[in-house]
């Protein structure tokens, strides 16, 4: 049973606390339940989020924003980001686990099952509570289909578009210096064989508005490049080309018309990516993929090659996020927290879309146009042999055969009434006598009945 959960917190801070309801329906449905709690007062985790956030920006790891060549970490910096990253770990889990949440932890295991595949959502506008690794709380450990996303308070629901054939994929390109945008570009044509993808390699602000206001649409939007978001997280900037900055609200129409001509997903590989799916939120696309934080390299394109695998695979939105996150635990020794950086941000309770989901559609709209397109073809086929059989003369006799029957049908329906547009000639005993006698006074010889007939009188 898939299910769908709801941390919605409210306005508030980490002096006062937040109040916090949790939501727990089956997905698709309205939700059964609704607990009302309060996250206590606790200044310490964004004491300890900051202190961590310091220490991993002081990684020597040249990320996604930078433009010298990757370098791996020295141990010491490494250790301190360790060692912060534990101290915020344990510090977030004691204000998730404290008593003043009780009532929601019971209510959480009461509802759920650890075999339910469920999403979680944390609903929330408050850019420091969407800043936390909310996937380390303990009380998902027992829970290995769960996967967290963020969601704002206000959404809009997204109309259903037409149906397309294949599903089709923009990719861009950004600018490239010292990251290897190519190595995304390889994991899309590779993970994704059945897909339409265009690849539009540092476009300048013209070639990309025309590509998005493209009429066939785009299932996925996807950006490999430089990326940053602004301190109040409120906006957000990607560097298309060597030369070009552009915030989301440059590209607000474009971005509108291809929603409308149904995009789906929109996938930031890049650093820093929160500001970019808050500013997005107005804009109505469904599901977004961004880093919360600076990415190294390696780690984006690693993370996008298994998440278009387990996508690929039939795996929903969700889930193939969750495999991909968890398979970065293999690099954390050289890039720490790299499975804390990828997040969901989910701009609508829409069901988790899959590839598969999008595959089908194509299919099934393809073989409904095939199957119109042989009823017509067959159609058309019939009609010229019978029309040629006509000309040919062919279904005379049919026909003919088929007219004398109709009349036959029509005489038993319809009581016989006399014509009157018949003439009725008698032709009697007296008129075959003077058939025989002598040429007539007018010399012309013997006449023929049909002769005689005519001089007969006609009875009306």
């Amino acid at each position: 049973m898939r299910k769908l959960v709801v941390f919605e917190i409210g306005e508030g801070d980490f002096e006062r606390g937040f109040p916090l309801t949790l939501q727990i329906g089956e997905e698709g449905k309205n939700s059964s339940m609704a607990i009302p709690g309060k996250l206590p007062p606790n200044p310490d985790v964004l004491k300890n989020f900051e202190l961590w956030r310091s220490a991993y920006l002081d990684l020597e790891n040249l990320y996604r924003l930078s433009k010298k060549q990757e370098q791996p970490s020295s141990g010491s910096f490494l250790n301190d980001c360790n060692r912060a990253a534990n101290i915020l770990r344990n510090s977030f889990n004691d204000w998730l686990n404290s008593d003043a949440l009780r009532s929601i932890r019971e209510k959480f295991i009461q509802n759920v099952k650890a075999s339910d595949e469920m999403r979680v959502l944390v609903k929330t506008d408050d850019l420091q509570i969407q800043r936390l690794p909310w996937s380390l709380w303990t009380l998902f450990e027992s829970y290995p289909k769960a996967e967290v996303a963020v969601i704002p308070c206000a959404y809009e629901s997204v109309g259903t578009t037409s149906v397309k054939p294949k599903v089709r994929i923009l990719a861009i390109l950004g600018d490239s210096t010292g990251i290897d945008t190519q190595a995304d570009a390889s994991s899309l044509k590779e993970q994704l064989p059945d897909a339409e993808i265009e690849f539009s390699p540092e476009p300048s602000r013209q070639e990309l508005t025309e590509h998005l206001w493209s009429e066939k649409g785009w299932h996925i939007l996807f950006f490999a490049g430089h990326s940053s978001s602004e301190i109040n997280g409120k906006n957000g900037w990607i560097k298309i080309n060597e030369n070009d900055n552009l915030t989301i609200k440059d590209l607000k129409q474009s971005l509108k018309k291809a929603v409308d001509n149904g995009l789906k997903l929109a996938i930031f590989n890049s650093c820093d990516g929160l500001g970019l799916a808050r500013s997005l939120t107005e804009l109505c696309i469904p599901h977004i993929i961004v880093m919360r934080e600076p990415v190294p390299d390696k780690v984006a394109q690693t993370f996008l090659k298994y998440f278009l695998e387990a996508f690929y695979r039939g795996e929903s939105l969700y889930a193939a996020e969750k495999e991909a996150r968890g398979k970065l635990e293999g690099l954390e020794n050289e890039f720490p927290c790299a499975t804390w950086l990828p997040v969901i941000y989910q701009n609508s309770q829409e069901a988790p879309p899959s590839l598969k989901d999008w595959l089908e559609d194509g299919i099934q709209n393809q073989r409904r146009r095939l199957k119109l397109r042989n009823v017509f073809a067959t159609s058309l086929v019939v009609a010229s042999m019978v029309l040629g059989a006509r000309w040919l003369g062919m279904l005379q006799p049919m026909e003919l055969g088929a007219y004398d029957q109709l009349m036959r049908l029509r005489a038993i329906v319809e009581e016989p009434k006399p014509d009157n547009k018949l003439l009725v000639v008698a032709v009697n005993q007296e008129d075959r006598d003077l058939l025989n006698q002598s040429p007539d006074d007018t010399g012309r010889g013997a006449r023929t009945l049909s002769d005689l007939n005519l001089e007969i009188k006609h009875l009306y």
